[in-house]
Parts: C-alpha cells; sequence; structure tokens
C-alpha cells in the first residue's frame, strides 16, 4: 500500500498516512480544525544498468564488438 505525506494548511502540522489507493484522502488536520492536503513527493528516476543502455536511455546502435 502507498504511504501518502499531508500538511495542514493553517498549523502546517504533517503526517504520514498508509492506505489503499481507492480510499478518500484525509481532510481534517488532527492537531487543529485546518484542512489537509497531500504533498507531492519526489522520486528518484530509475537507473538504467547493464550493456546496451545509453545515458539518454536509447541504445547505442552498435553491439559492442
Amino acid at each position: 500500500m502507498p504511504q501518502y505525506t499531508y500538511a495542514c494548511a493553517k498549523c502546517g502540522h504533517q503526517l504520514q498516512h498508509t492506505a489503499k489507493i481507492s480510499d478518500a484522502p484525509l481532510t481534517e488536520c488532527p492537531e487543529c480544525p485546518g484542512r489537509l492536503h497531500r504533498v507531492p513527493v519526489a522520486t528518484a528516476p530509475p537507473v538504467l544498468r547493464g550493456r546496451g543502455w545509453a545515458k539518454d536511455g536509447y541504445s547505442s546502435g552498435s553491439d559492442g564488438k
């Protein structure tokens, strides 16, 4: 199950919540009467390893011979 990070617009309280994708998002802050919004989380790009991958993600066209 994915883990979501939420922040309160009023007090700035942050929390993480694990929920199914189909579950409704959290809306009420547990610390104050403010509203929560989901904080986008940056993820690292995939790393392509092994023979045949170039830096831009395309093969160089040669077999390395």
